[in-house]
């Protein structure tokens, strides 16, 4: 239990600490929440999916569930090529 505990902690940690991040970047307008597809893929984080605007990330993102792997990621507009 305590191994689960501490990884669905890192995972939101890091989450929380990269949305922090990217609201101080003056890059970073959108988010995008990537999901671990496989089969352990549950219904919160599929919905989810998908790009957000940096103010609008919804609270099953920056809160996520115990054992979540999904991640937030930058989206980056670098001289019109969108990543």
């Amino acid at each position: 239990i305590a191994e689960r505990i501490a990884r669905t902690e890192i995972v939101k940690a890091a989450n929380q600490g990269s949305l922090a991040a990217y609201k101080q970047s003056t890059m970073v307008e959108k988010v995008r929440f990537i999901v671990s597809e496989d089969e352990r893929l549950c219904e919160i984080c599929k919905e989810a999916e998908g790009v957000y605007d940096i103010g609008d990330v919804p609270s099953p993102v920056i809160d996520t569930h115990p054992e979540c792997r999904c991640v937030l990621a930058p989206v980056l507009d670098l001289h019109g090529a969108v990543i």
